[in-house]
């Protein structure tokens, strides 16, 4: 998604802008004239953000000379409803009074907080179809990492991305990877339900159970 959120409050003769980093952390504020020589600044300054795919504007007009110009260079644009950034500005600002400089700085934060929201249910989506898919390939890795969504079960499924890669896989052999790994979770303890190792074709629960796996996350 986008590694900058630039919110930029147009106006008939100076638009004033405001640059965020994608954790909301301001990077710059500064405003250019609604001239061909202050497009061609803002432009310019937007260069200075990076690739300017991953740059995105949110603005409150879906077209014009402005957003043309943004599109123009390789930008997304995102057109924010002036009623949107009233109510924010109501909201945080008791007098209610409109500055151009704060509703830019707004723009840009509706901006990053869509993507953030964007971005959790992508991720959602994506451990939603990979639990899905080691319930009918390799339960016992599943079973082993409750939650998935940590850097110790990606480097597992990395490497061990198979039943077969994993058929061999008793306690001592995870034990290493673990401190290969430099996990710090709690330690693992072999279930006497469930002996053998986590290839077992006609296991659906791991041989060994990671107490707190679910909530030691690296």
């Amino acid at each position: 998604m986008y590694a900058t959120h630039v919110g930029i409050d147009w106006a008939s003769a100076e638009h004033a802008a405001c640059a965020l980093d994608e954790n909301g952390d301001p990077l710059a504020r500064f405003a250019v004239a609604h001239s061909e020589e202050g497009l061609d600044d803002l432009v310019g300054r937007l260069a200075g953000f990076g690739e300017r795919a991953r740059v995105g504007v949110a603005i409150e007009r879906p077209d014009g000379l402005v957003v043309d110009r943004l599109l123009d260079a390789g930008h997304p644009v995102v057109a924010v409803k002036p009623g949107a950034v009233k109510a924010y500005r109501s909201a945080e600002t008791p007098s209610g009074a409109k500055s151009d400089r704060a509703d830019a700085e707004t723009r840009a934060l509706r901006q990053t907080s869509r993507t953030r929201v964007r971005l959790v249910r992508r991720r959602v989506r994506a451990t939603n179809q990979l639990t899905e898919t080691l319930q009918n390939s390799w339960p016992g890795a599943l079973a082993a990492f409750a939650d998935l969504d940590t850097d110790i079960a990606m480097r597992f499924l990395a490497r061990y991305p198979t039943r077969e890669t994993g058929a061999h896989l008793g306690p001592k052999r995870m034990q290493r990877f673990l401190d290969t790994a430099g996990y710090s979770g709690h330690g693992w303890r072999r279930s006497a339900e469930q002996p053998g190792s986590y290839g077992d074709a006609g296991s659906t629960t791991p041989p060994m159970t990671p107490p707190g796996t679910a909530d030691s996350k690296q």
